[in-house]
């Protein structure tokens, strides 16, 4: 992509962002992100038809950024996802309340907080996928886990906990180990079976 089209859409991004932290979802207006974001109306329908376009481009920026993050862990190596300290990192900035909903929220947030645990089920299940000793996890059990992390996550960014980054990390991934260690003791009497 073109370092002028990257420069305007991140600049927008970052206006939505902006806006949303003073302003309820539904009142956001493109007027509101192209004046916070310094760019002409006309130049914002160059790139997106509407805010839902808009959104959308949000949430693809937000994966390329999670997904670009150098990855240290890996489920083969120590039962970690290696997506997820980026993705907390990026949630436990407060100007991201509207990545999770609530039964009141508008549409638009109950649809960006659907498109939040799309995300992390496709981390989920891309990590699980390429790991060597958990691609045979079943779509079931992999969703089971994506829906885990989406709560804990939810739960501790809108309960505004002082729980730092570090620590909530470091439970996610206690769970996640104690969970694969009990899968991988289901497989040991079929492993055994086999060696004699």
């Amino acid at each position: 992509m073109d370092r002028r089209i990257l420069k305007t859409r991140t600049s927008l991004v970052e206006a939505t962002v902006r806006c949303i932290q003073v302003t309820r979802w539904e009142d956001v207006s493109i007027q509101q992100i192209c004046d916070e974001a310094n760019i002409a109306r006309s130049t914002f329908y160059l790139h997106f038809r509407n805010i839902a376009e808009l959104m959308n481009y949000c949430f693809d920026w937000l994966e390329r950024l999670i997904m670009d993050v150098p990855k240290t862990r890996s489920l083969d190596l120590d039962m970690t996802f290696g997506f997820l300290p980026g993705l907390v990192q990026f949630i436990a900035t407060k100007s991201h309340d509207f990545l999770f909903n609530r039964p009141e929220s508008p549409a638009m947030m109950q649809l960006s907080g659907t498109r939040l645990r799309t995300f992390i089920a496709t981390m989920v299940r891309g990590e699980m996928n390429a790991s060597e000793l958990y691609r045979t996890t079943s779509v079931a059990m992999q969703n089971f886990i994506a829906g885990g992390i989406f709560s804990a996550l939810e739960n501790w960014h809108l309960s505004n906990s002082a729980v730092p980054v570090e620590t909530i990390i470091a439970d996610l991934d206690f769970a996640v180990s104690r969970l694969f260690t009990s899968l991988g003791s289901l497989h040991v009497p079929e492993q055994s079976n086999s060696l004699t």
